[in-house]
This record gives structure tokens, sequence and C-alpha cells, in this order.
């Protein structure tokens, strides 16, 4: 459900147009755009009927002019070819509320990729320093979205929906090497060299059944997968500090079919370095499902075990993380409140602590108040919707369970 990152990344639009000057006289050249950055391209402007700012909504990022201020400074810290003007920024810069909690880079409609369209923009205007300084600063455990999940997953995201793309295979490994070569202990560099095997090797299997792949794409695809593991292997004695590497690790394992232990082993040894990097704990659990050679009963198992571990900190959202993932990944048809072993009771309890350690998402908010609406809980569902107000977030809500029809199917209460 969540949706893909764009991938007409030439160079990427980050501000709000221009505001048309009322009474302006015919061919008059528009007002300066108090939000412009230096450099990019113009045409690419969004339009300005998309700004809007919903002043009564508790969340950050639906407040656009905030958001798309705070972006500004945000990308001039990296891309050279942003500087910002004279003055005193018109917000304030902290990344977290008083009490540290995230506040920028929720998933929504229209914002949850600036993270990743950041890091494409340096790769493809080839400031391989900027993106070098970027990683590292988000290997920091405090560097998390809105919602609660590392920035370096928009990393991952980035380069893996760009690579998949499929548009410029050769060009884009030879700017890897180029990055390389200017830094041959770049972890950032690296796992992107393995991203991209991983992608290419994936681009010649096809995402149709097994049974359905060519001799000729099963050999490119574990050819490609070598040379990605190659990627990593070469890098392990600088890059593996990095919690991105052990995730890279573990997604290629489960793509050579290595046995659930194994997997698993893989798991304990990352978590053990970084106990609390959300990918882990995801990449993990979809491996333990139907379509990976596991089962629902070893799902539960995993998701209990890693909701007792971390329960000192987070409560039990991984619960609620964990099952929610294992709903949006493409792990097979089944209905996750009828075909798993969740119970609505748990769910509800790990939505509850996710919301409380991370109080301006809007899409763990929309997620929650998507599944109190398939458990039919009329109450929590009202609850949470009057919450939501006239700001949803249409992406986190599943197509056969829409929030237009849920409003139907529990209409709030007159006044």
């Amino acid at each position: 459900m969540r949706r893909s990152l764009l991938l007409s990344f030439a160079i990427l639009a980050f501000t709000i147009g221009a505001w048309a000057a009322d009474g302006a006289s015919p061919g008059s050249p528009p007002p300066p755009n108090p939000f412009a950055i230096a450099g990019l391209d113009p045409s690419l402007v969004p339009n300005p009927s998309s700004v809007v700012e919903d002043f009564a909504s508790p969340f950050v990022e639906q407040h656009d002019l905030e958001q798309v201020s705070f972006f500004r400074y945000y990308v001039a810290r990296y891309d050279a070819r942003a500087p910002l003007p004279p003055g005193k920024p018109p917000i304030d810069l902290q990344d977290n509320d008083a009490q540290g909690r995230p506040l920028w880079f929720d998933p929504s409609e229209a914002g949850f990729d600036l993270l990743g369209r950041l890091v494409l923009n340096l790769f493809m205007s080839e400031q391989f320093a900027s993106l070098d300084r970027l990683f590292d600063d988000w290997n920091n455990p405090t560097q998390l979205r809105a919602d609660g999940r590392s920035r370096l997953t928009e990393f991952d995201a980035a380069f893996r929906t760009y690579f998949a793309g499929g548009q410029a295979w050769d060009s884009n490994y030879q700017a890897l090497q180029r990055w390389r070569e200017k830094n041959p202990t770049s972890r950032a560099a690296a796992i992107a060299e393995a991203i991209y095997w991983s992608a290419y090797a994936w681009n010649a299997r096809g995402s149709g059944y097994a049974n359905a792949v060519t001799d000729e794409g099963w050999a490119l695809y574990r050819e490609r997968l070598e040379k990605a593991a190659a990627a990593l292997a070469g890098s392990k004695g600088y890059a593996s500090s990095s919690p991105l590497w052990d995730y890279e690790t573990m997604l290629l394992a489960r793509a050579v079919d290595r046995p659930i232990a194994e997997r698993l082993e893989l798991f304990a040894q990352a978590t053990k370095k970084e106990k609390m990097f959300v990918a882990f704990y995801t990449a993990t659990v979809e491996g333990l499902t139907p379509k990976w050679g596991g089962d629902w009963k070893l799902v539960d198992e995993f998701v209990r075990s890693a909701v007792a571990a971390t329960k000192s900190s987070e409560g039990q959202s991984l619960y609620a993380r964990l099952y929610d993932r294992i709903d949006e990944c493409d792990c097979g048809g089944f209905d996750l409140l009828r075909d798993t072993l969740v119970t609505w009771l748990d769910l509800k309890r790990g939505f509850d602590d996710l919301i409380r350690l991370y109080p301006h998402s809007g899409w763990n908010l929309n997620r929650y108040a998507a599944y109190a609406c398939i458990a039919e809980d009329r109450e929590t569902y009202l609850a949470l919707r009057a919450r939501i107000g006239k700001a949803p977030i249409l992406a986190a809500w599943p197509h056969n369970h829409s929030l237009d029809l849920c409003d139907h199917m529990f209409p709030a209460l007159p006044l």
C-alpha cells in the first residue's frame, strides 16, 4: 500500500511554487518564491494549488509550508547547489520535539519520499562526499522519521526503487565505480553497489512465480546475487559498522534461499550490534511467512519474542509494526485478521504504544484506524477517525477497506 518512490529523479523539486499576486497585471512576473532553492529546475516546482496548510492537524507534515521550509534548510546541509539565504530560518530546525520524539518525514500522500529524493539527487549530481556525510549522519540511531523508523531505510528504498527502474544499468554502475574510486572505504558506496546487483538480479529473474522463470533468468539471477554478496563481503571491514550492511546481508540470505535457521542467526548477530533497528525485525519476519518457507506459527513466535526483547523501551509497538509489515508485503494472498495468528487485542495494544512513542506520525494513526475498521471495532474506529480529522493519508488505507468505505460502515454519531 505504500506508494512507490518517484522514478524520475533527473533533478528534484523541493519547494512550493510562487503564489500569483492578487491584482497583478497580465504578463507581470510572478513574485519571488520565498522557498526556491538555487540551482534547481523551476519547471519541476510543484503546482501551488497543492499547498495545504491544515492548522487543525496535529501532524507536522500536514502543515505543508512548515514541511517545505524545513526540508529546504535540511537539503542545504548536504546539497552544494542549495545555499541558504541570509537571515534567520523561518522555522525551528529541530528534528525532534521537546521529549525527543521525531517530527519530520512521516510517510504521507505527497512527501513520504523526500529523503529518498535527496539521496538520489546527490547521487545523480555525483556529490559523493555529501552523500557519504549524509549516510554517516543517518547511522546515528537518533536519526528517525516521524513514524519511528530509521532514515537509513530511505537510503535503501531510494536506490532499490531507482535501480529497479532498469533504465540505465551501465551508466549507474559506472557512477557507482566513480564513487568508490573517490572514496574506496565509503560504506554508502559499497552498500549502494550491493543494492544495485540485487536489483539487477531481480530484473533478470522477473517478479512472476518461480516456475515461470527461464533457465537463463535463474542463471543471471544467481550470478548477480553473487556480485551483491561480493560487494558486501569485500566491504565488511569498514561497512559492517552500519546496520544497513547487516540489513542488506539479511535480504541477500533470503534471496538466495538460505535456511530459516541461518537467517535467524543473522538476525541475532545484527540485533546484538543495533537492537532497535526496526528493519532487522521487518526483514526477518517477512522471511518467516509461508511464501519464504515458514508458517504463521513461526511468524507469531518471532513477533512475540521480539516484543518481549524490546518491551522495556518500545512497549508492544513491535507487535503492530511486524504484523502491519506482513500485511503490506507481497507475502501471498491472505487476510491478516482471519488467516494469521494475530489477535485484535494485541494489535490494538501495539498501535497504542506505537502512537504513544511516535505521536507525530499521521501514517501510524491512519494504519491503526484502518485495522479498527477491518476488525469492526466501531468505538476504536470512531475515536481514531476523530483524531485524523480532515487530513487523512489515503495511501495508508487498504484498497478493500478504503477510508470512504469505513466512514460509510461506521458513520460518526451526530452531536
